[in-house]
Parts: structure tokens; C-alpha cells; sequence
């Protein structure tokens, strides 16, 4: 396309059909979907939200989840000795954060 300078008049094509928008579209506002489970669908099968609230209950739902999460998301744990993959489970569902960040998610995504 040649330059146009300030005095020069420039052909502006027309105007879209809709305006432009950035939010929400048809309604979508108020439709709020569930997480998916991508690791953690034998977990959500097995306890309830309410579960949670037993802290028993809670360190057997993370050290499940721990273990559900190594075997399906992260394929180089196949590697790993029994040991080795306990330790790791052991190690990820005591880190506080990590536990914090797994609590949380169970608290989103179970009923």
C-alpha cells in the first residue's frame, strides 16, 4: 500500500458489522464450567467436598491425589523405583505450598 501523507485523502474502508467487544459473548457471562479432573478422576469418584473437612480424610484424599497425579501427569515417574516414587509423593503431599495448592484444587472441583 503507497504511503499517504497528511494532506493526501485516504479511501477508509466500511465499518465492521458488529462492534468490536473483548467481554463475555451470547450469554457466556453466566455460565460457569467445572475444572476438569485431567489426574484426579479416581479421587473425585471416591470423596465428597465435605470429606475435606476430616483431617484424617484430608491427608489420605492428598496422598491419593499425590499418587494419581505422579502416575497419570507425569510420565518419567514410570522410571522411578517404588521407593523412589514413594518418596516423592511423600515429599510433594507434605510441602506445605504444594499441599495448599492441591487442597485448594479439591476444594474447586469435588461435590
Amino acid at each position: 500500500m503507497p504511503y499517504v501523507g497528511p494532506s493526501e485523502k485516504r479511501e477508509v474502508g466500511r465499518k465492521p458489522d458488529r462492534p468490536f467487544v473483548t467481554g463475555p459473548q451470547d450469554g457466556q457471562a453466566n455460565q460457569v464450567s467445572k475444572p476438569a479432573l485431567p489426574g484426579l478422576r479416581g479421587v473425585a469418584s471416591q470423596f465428597r467436598r465435605e470429606d475435606l473437612l476430616n483431617p484424617k480424610r484430608l491427608d489420605d484424599i492428598v496422598s491419593k491425589s499425590v499418587d494419581e497425579l505422579i502416575e497419570v501427569e507425569f510420565q518419567p515417574a514410570a522410571q522411578l523405583s517404588p521407593a523412589d516414587h514413594k518418596h516423592l509423593a511423600e515429599w510433594i503431599g507434605n510441602d506445605p505450598i504444594l499441599r495448599a495448592k492441591i487442597v485448594k484444587y479439591l476444594e474447586r472441583v469435588l461435590e
